[in-house]
C-alpha cells in the first residue's frame, strides 16, 4: 500500500470512529429528535451532527478537498475537478 492510500486510510478510520462516537452515543435514545426531509425520508439530530463533525475533520485534513454530504449539500460540486 502506498503512502498516499495510507494516509486516506487512516483518515477514514478517524472519520468513522468521529461517526461511530456521536451516532452510538444517541443510538435508541427515547428523545432522539428526527425530522421528516424534503423528499419524506427521516433525519435524525445524530445523522445532522455527524455530518458537521465529519465535515469540520475533513475541511482541517483536506482542505483542498470538495464535501459532497447528504444532508448539507454540495451535489452541485460533485462534477468539478479535484478530489470530492
Amino acid at each position: 500500500m502506498t503512502d498516499q492510500y495510507s494516509d486516506d486510510l487512516n483518515l477514514a478510520i478517524e472519520l468513522a470512529d468521529i461517526a461511530d462516537e456521536i451516532t452510538m452515543g444517541r443510538y435508541r435514545s427515547p428523545d432522539l429528535e428526527v425530522e421528516t426531509k424534503a423528499d419524506r425520508t427521516p433525519v435524525s439530530e445524530s445523522d445532522k451532527r455527524t455530518e458537521l463533525a465529519l465535515r469540520e475533520r475533513l475541511g482541517s485534513m483536506r482542505p483542498g478537498d470538495r464535501i459532497i454530504g447528504e444532508e448539507f449539500g454540495g451535489a452541485e460540486q460533485a462534477r468539478a475537478a479535484g478530489r470530492a
